[in-house]
């Protein structure tokens, strides 16, 4: 055997398939957890925070309350109670700011978009439009 022959052999080099079979299936599994367990704490976490809107609400701290039902809703959106809810506390706040106003109008949209007869619903859109002066 010479020298030069030696570096010019190709050496063949092979996957191990069972280990990148169990590397694939283990991130899988991996990342399925993760995400699971993501869920159940944001569901969690948004149980948390409607309580705290309801506790602040019963205590008349209205713009927590509010601010507590902003922040279930941003994890929760399509609870209807809670919108309603909402659109209760921003309703009985002392000092309405615009952005009170904003959300109230917004939130009756949604509502009257959900329930098309509700008349009182209705009612409170247009008191806000009028005082947000959009006719």
């Amino acid at each position: 055997m010479t020298y030069g022959s030696y570096y010019h052999r190709r050496r063949s080099r092979t996957i191990n398939l069972k280990f990148v079979a169990w590397l694939v299936a283990s991130l899988v599994v991996l990342t399925v957890g993760v995400i699971s367990v993501h869920g159940v704490q944001i569901w969690r976490n948004a149980g948390i925070f409607k309580r705290q809107a309801e506790q602040a609400e019963e205590a008349s701290h209205f713009e927590e309350a509010a601010r507590y039902y902003q922040i279930y809703m941003h994890y929760m959106p399509n609870d209807g109670a809670a919108r309603l809810a909402r659109s209760r506390c921003l309703e009985k706040k002392t000092f309405k700011t615009a952005d009170d106003l904003h959300a109230l109008h917004d939130l009756y949209a949604t509502m009257l978009n959900q329930e098309p007869d509700n008349r009182e619903i209705r009612r409170k859109l247009v008191d806000v439009a009028v005082l947000l002066r959009r006719f």
